[in-house]
């Protein structure tokens, strides 16, 4: 016998409820995931916002054909001892310097552990009389001396524990009947000490220590071709790091902010990732300018060069590493400012050869016209 079954308009009606939800649910979830991926609005690429509406989330994005990698702050016993002389750099803006600028500039390398007491006197005696018995001597001299300073904290790091402010540039003159001599000091002005703030003579070897002991652990765990190098150690720069929205942290501009701390500006993600490339023997340079963001804000900004391939291309990991409102780091932003050519990268960064107000014009590589690809 045939049983009947009766129609139910509420299980009718509920059912189509039910399907209409999922597929806005579902629809509503796609557009989203598309809108992040393809839309910067709500990306702010300012490195100087004054709040931060929402912490960034930390995404470990994978790499399939390599191990994420993590700056451990490692403990006291798995620091080894480091000499200055195994720091590697790669010397690319002293190479550009005049001759009294490279001897300035060897001068101060050699004295730099002397100068951790932070009141050292450099005495170059009369190496420089030369130059200053002509009408433009003592200008051509500090012009020297600014530039021997500039290039040296861009080819190496770990120069991280001078304020070059509180350093000076001394000439006496010494004159017996038409004679004069010149003796020539680099040092503090009455005795201040011209370590950054923040910084004791005793903690420095200890901070250089702990630094060489960092870079030795992520170099060990880099692996594959100098692309995957490059991608890695960017990626954990990305993932780790913080932008210092304070911008009156004591180390906001160098690698112990950037890799103990990990809360820097631009000048601590810029230099740690050339010191974390110096130690893979990559070749990587400091570039210094202007950035101008979606906003059409424009400021101060420092970013890298990087050689692979034969050519020069652009990362700015600052960046790469934007406050994200109402969502999560997608791949996209993640990797928009690396391994740049002109054509893209020069829209909004514009490098600056003139460093610190100084005369002395430096030469950036030559920057490949494409992206990589």
């Amino acid at each position: 016998m045939r049983r009947e079954r009766n129609f139910s308009f509420f299980s009718f009606f509920l059912t189509i409820i039910t399907i209409v939800l999922i597929c806005v649910v579902f629809g509503g979830a796609i557009f989203l995931y598309v809108y992040m991926s393809q839309n910067d609005v709500d990306i702010k690429e300012s490195v100087s916002e004054a709040t931060r509406t929402i912490k960034k989330t930390i995404n470990i994005v994978k790499n399939p054909d390599t191990t994420p990698l993590y700056i451990d702050n490692l403990e006291e016993s798995d620091i080894k001892p480091v000499r200055r002389a195994d720091i590697e750099s790669n010397y690319y803006f002293y190479n550009q310097l005049t001759d009294n600028g490279k001897l300035i500039y060897n001068t101060i390398e050699n004295n730099l552990d002397n100068m951790k007491s932070g009141n050292y006197t450099i005495k170059f005696g009369t190496k420089f009389n030369d130059t200053l018995q002509t009408d433009e001597g003592k200008t051509s001299l500090k012009v020297d001396f600014q530039a021997a300073w500039d290039a040296l904290a861009l080819d190496n790091p770990m120069v991280f524990f001078i304020d070059v402010t509180k350093l000076y540039l001394t000439i006496e003159s010494t004159t017996i009947g038409s004679s004069t001599t010149y003796n020539v000091y680099i040092g503090p002005e009455e005795n201040v000490n011209y370590l950054i703030n923040g910084i004791t003579t005793e903690e420095i070897d200890k901070y250089e220590q702990k630094l060489e002991a960092i870079r030795n652990n992520v170099v060990a765990k880099v692996e594959g071709s100098d692309y995957n190098k490059l991608k890695q150690i960017h990626d954990v720069l990305v993932e780790q790091l913080e932008y210092d929205q304070t911008l009156s942290r004591n180390h906001t501009h160098n690698i112990y902010g950037a890799l103990v701390e990990r809360c820097v500006v631009c000048e601590g993600y810029a230099k740690a990732y050339k010191y974390l490339l110096d130690g893979v023997g990559i070749p990587c340079v400091l570039v210094s300018g202007k950035g101008t963001n979606s906003k059409g804000e424009t400021e101060e900004h420092i970013w890298n060069y990087v050689f692979l391939g034969n050519r020069w291309y652009a990362v700015d990991v600052t960046w790469d590493d934007p406050i994200v409102t109402g969502g999560v780091l997608t791949k996209s932003m993640k990797y928009k400012y690396f391994l740049k050519g002109q054509n893209s990268f020069n829209k909004n960064h514009f490098a600056n050869n003139y460093l610190s107000n100084n005369s002395f014009k430096f030469v950036y590589p030559n920057l490949s016209v494409d992206d990589y690809n």
